[in-house]
C-alpha cells in the first residue's frame, strides 16, 4: 500500500462533540472519493474508541464504496470491536437461524450492524426487543416502536429498497441509544422527482427535499387527512421534542440535523460526499421525561 493511499482515522471519544463525528465522517469519505487509486488503507492506529455514528457510518459507506478499503494497524481491542458489531462484511439478519443468533446480544450493549427485508416486521421486533432488554428502556417500549416503525415504512414506500441496514448501540456513559437506520435506495430528493411533486420548491436541491421531507410534504397521492408524509417529521418530533434527544439525516448530498437545543440546520455537502439512499441517526436517551406521551406526537 503506497503512503498516499493511507487515511489516518482519527479516535472519538465518548464525549467527543457529534458535529465532530460527523465532519470527521465527511472527511475520511470525501478523501476516500477523491484517492486517485481503487486501492485505499483506512489507519486506526491512532483509535482506542469509535462513537457508535462513526463505526456504523463508515461501515455503510465502506459497504457501498467502488473503491478497496483496508483497515491497517487496528489495536486489539478496535479489531475485537469492529469484529464483533460486523464491520467487515454486515451481517445479513434474514439469513436463516439469524434470530437464534441474536439472542446471544442480550447482554451485549449492541447489536451487529445488519441488513434485512424491509418488510419483515417480525426480525424488526426482534431487534427492538434486544436493544430494549441491552438498556433496560422498558418505558421506550411504544415510542421506540413507533419510529423504527414509521422509518423503515418510509423505506418500503419512498425508497425503492427491499433492505433495511440497521445498527444499535448503548452507551452507558452517555446513558443513551444509539441508532443507525439506512437505505440504499434512491433518496429524499429522487422519491420528489418520481413523482413529479414539489419541484418548483426544491428545484435541483437535496438539502431543500430534506427540508420539505421533515416538513412532512409527502409524495403519497392521498387526500390530505390520510397524506401523513415521509413519517419522518413525526418520528423527528417525538424524538426531539418529545424524548429531548437528536435525529440526524443524510441523503444525497445533503446533511440536517435537529437536536432540543438549536434550530433544524439544513446542509449541503460537497459533491463527493453523497449517500445514494437515506442514512438516519438516532440519539435516543434512555430517561423518560415527566409527561411525556407519544400521542402526543402522532397525526
Amino acid at each position: 500500500m503506497q503512503e498516499n493511499n493511507i487515511i489516518l482515522i482519527p479516535s472519538t471519544p465518548v464525549n467527543y462533540t457529534i458535529g465532530s463525528i460527523f465532519n470527521n465522517f465527511f472527511v475520511i469519505s470525501n478523501t476516500t472519493e477523491l484517492m486517485e487509486e481503487n486501492d485505499v488503507a483506512w489507519d486506526f492506529s491512532n483509535v482506542s474508541f469509535l462513537h457508535p455514528f462513526l463505526s456504523s457510518t463508515l461501515a455503510l459507506y465502506k459497504s457501498a464504496s467502488q473503491k478497496h478499503i483496508e483497515c491497517i494497524n487496528l489495536r486489539n481491542n478496535i479489531q475485537a470491536y469492529l469484529d464483533d458489531i460486523s464491520f467487515k462484511t454486515l451481517y445479513n439478519a434474514s439469513s436463516e437461524n439469524a434470530i437464534e443468533y441474536l439472542k446471544s446480544f442480550n447482554i451485549k450493549s449492541y447489536i451487529p450492524i445488519c441488513h434485512f427485508k424491509a418488510d419483515d416486521d417480525n426480525i424488526q421486533q426482534h431487534l427492538q426487543e434486544i436493544i430494549q432488554v441491552q438498556s433496560n428502556a422498558d418505558k421506550l417500549t411504544t415510542p421506540l416502536s413507533y419510529i423504527l416503525g414509521e422509518l423503515i415504512c418510509n423505506i418500503i414506500q419512498h425508497a425503492e429498497s427491499d433492505q433495511v441496514f440497521l445498527f444499535s448501540q448503548y452507551l452507558k456513559e452517555e446513558n443513551t441509544i444509539n441508532m443507525c437506520i439506512a437505505d440504499k435506495g434512491i433518496g429524499i430528493y429522487s422519491s420528489y422527482v418520481r413523482t413529479g411533486k414539489y419541484l418548483s420548491e426544491i428545484g435541483d436541491n437535496d438539502a431543500e427535499a430534506l427540508k420539505m421531507a421533515n416538513d412532512g410534504y409527502s409524495t403519497k397521492n392521498l387526500p390530505e387527512a390520510e397524506n401523513r408524509g415521509f413519517g419522518i417529521s413525526t418520528s423527528k418530533k417525538m424524538l426531539v421534542k418529545g424524548l429531548r434527544g437528536c435525529f440526524y439525516m443524510m441523503s444525497g448530498n445533503a446533511f440536517m440535523m435537529s437536536t432540543p437545543y438549536n434550530e433544524d440546520i439544513y446542509l449541503e455537502l460537497p459533491k463527493n460526499i453523497e449517500w445514494q439512499g437515506t442514512i438516519f441517526l438516532l440519539r435516543i436517551p434512555i430517561e423518560v421525561r415527566p409527561g411525556f406521551k407519544y400521542t402526543d406526537y402522532i397525526e
